[in-house]
């Protein structure tokens, strides 16, 4: 399995919430881009799921995911697709 699609399977069980926990080493930068676009995606799962949650909530997180997509996709070259 290649080290994307790896990625890919430990980042969706994360978001779920089915994941034990992992341990991200390397540069500082890329580092921080993987944790806040893995965080900011697990927020917005959480809140879609979430029967009490408002619309405007809802907005707020998805452009806050958006933007830690787009910085993932600066520092790795390849598109965020969480």
């Amino acid at each position: 399995m290649s080290l994307n699609k790896k990625l890919h399977k430990i980042v969706a069980n994360y978001i779920l919430g089915d994941c034990e926990p992992i341990t991200i080493s390397g540069n500082n930068r890329r580092v921080n881009s993987l944790k806040e676009a893995m965080l900011a995606s697990r927020k917005f799962f959480l809140c879609l799921e979430s029967d009490s949650s408002s619309l405007e909530e809802i907005l707020l997180l998805a452009s806050k995911k958006n933007d830690a997509a787009k910085k993932f996709k600066d520092d790795f070259g390849f598109d965020w697709h969480f």
